[in-house]
């Protein structure tokens, strides 16, 4: 799957250089903005970052109709109309790192791949036979709460590709944005979230004879509303505008301030990979809103420091009241248990991992266990991923290939140790979210001294 996305994002690159300049609205009023480290809506960004380690690789194609604003012709009645049709492709490619817990950043790069244009005279922006409409750096950083509410801030900055912008002028400074970002887990179902900041567009020079007038700074506000059927399928709702701090004449129909809303559904089959398709259109006939657009992409995470093995010690059972008896009855011996989440397999099967952490782990178990033990019961836990039939085959595996490596590895007999596959039935944490499945994801041993 990596070398395919690798294969998909290089293709993409060579189009973005290959393809004639297109004329398309400029940084200042793309407002279709997919995020860039896939948190979990299409445009909305959450309060919540990549982990520490952890990388996110993305690619959103998107096709807009009626997107470009045109100068207006006047109709017979004397009113100003649009007499055009275009169709704009798009495709903006994502990179997202994860620098410490709470932190992380990103670059996001849209290219116009296409564009057609029946009629009517198009606004022209110039990219110098470049595509790359603009090249935007981001960086996120929560403030206060935790995984499941929180706020965060962002800050953006904009590099504009376009020579001369007709919304930003003759070589644009650079522009940069920032915005707080609260979002809310209200259930296991239900998850909201809100944006809010300022953009400064970085304006350049007049363009001589120009019917444009330079737009200023712009309000950004964005929300969105998620629902999850399950684990792997999400369906969210998005409105995102914004707001010109200054009013412009400029020669169309459309209002100054662009503004959409967008269905979108999440697919993720697993926690690494989401799928994403969905439906937006125009709120309000406006720059750089479309009449519809439609869009579909595919979000990859890597990589993160994997959880320390946890070691659960219960607190010993209360000892019973001695009978009334010379005899004193002998007290039963206290039951340990070990939950390690870092002891990895090759995806879906179980043949154990090769990795220092697997090696590490099983180690320290094994001189754990060599200070003596009467049982050993070795459980394998599951998240809600997949059939519950495969979940519970696939944790019994992986249960036993863990006891035949303690054997091999401790020459330990056999029949002292169990090995029980449990799949998804005692979870310890919500399935909901990719780290309440991480922790589902677990293997026990209780040992009996």
């Amino acid at each position: 799957m990596k070398f395919m996305f690798k294969g998909i994002l290089s293709l993409g690159l060579l189009m973005a250089t290959q393809v004639a300049s297109a004329n398309v609205v400029g940084s200042a009023y793309q407002i279709f903005n997919p995020t860039y480290n896939g948190s979990g809506f299409v445009t909305v960004e959450s309060s919540q970052t990549l982990k520490s380690g952890q990388f996110s690789l993305g690619i959103m194609f998107d096709y807009g109709s009626n997107s470009l604003p045109y100068i207006t012709t006047e109709s017979v009645d004397g009113s100003l109309t649009e007499d055009r049709k275009d169709s704009l492709t798009t495709g903006t490619f994502t990179l997202g790192l994860g620098i410490t817990e709470g932190w992380d950043v990103g670059i996001t790069v849209p290219v116009a791949f296409n564009q057609v244009v029946e009629n009517g005279r198009i606004v022209e922006n110039d990219l110098s036979d470049n595509n790359v409409t603009e090249i935007r750096f981001a960086t996120k950083v929560r403030l206060v709460g935790n995984d499941k509410s929180a706020v965060a801030l962002i800050g953006r900055l904009n590099l504009d590709r376009i020579d001369d912008n007709v919304f930003t002028g003759k070589d644009p400074d650079i522009g940069y944005s920032f915005e707080l970002a609260w979002s809310s887990q209200l259930s296991d179902k239900v998850d909201v979230a809100f944006n809010a900041g300022y953009k400064w567009n970085g304006t350049g020079d007049d363009i001589a004879g120009q019917q444009y007038q330079i737009q200023d700074d712009m309000i950004l506000t964005s929300a969105a509303v998620g629902f999850a059927a399950n684990d792997e399928w999400k369906l969210s709702a998005e409105l995102y505008r914004g707001q010109a701090s200054n009013d412009v004449a400029h020669p169309t129909d459309r209002k100054q301030d662009p503004f959409e809303g967008l269905v979108g559904l999440r697919w993720s089959p697993s926690r690494l990979m989401a799928w994403q398709v969905g439906y937006a259109r125009e709120i309000q006939h406006s720059l750089g809103s479309a009449d519809w657009r439609a869009f579909a992409g595919v979000n990859l995470t890597f990589g993160g420091t994997p959880p320390p093995m946890e070691v659960i010690i219960p607190k010993p059972m209360p000892l019973p009241m001695p009978e009334p008896t010379p005899v004193a009855a002998p007290l039963p011996e206290p039951e340990q248990k070990i939950t390690i989440k870092n002891i990895t397999f090759a995806s879906g099967s179980a043949v154990l991992s090769n990795d220092k952490g697997t090696s590490d782990a099983l180690n320290d178990l094994v001189k754990t266990l060599k200070e003596g033990f009467t049982a050993l019961e070795v459980a394998g836990h599951s998240d809600s991923l997949g059939s519950d039939e495969t979940n519970l085959k696939i944790s019994q595996k992986r249960a036993e290939a863990i006891k035949d490596r303690l054997v091999k590895l401790g020459g330990f007999n056999a029949s002292s140790i169990t090995a029980k596959g449990y799949g998804e039935s005692q979870p310890i944490d919500s399935n909901t979210t990719a780290e309440g499945r991480a922790n589902n994801r677990r293997v026990e041993f209780s040992i009996t001294k």
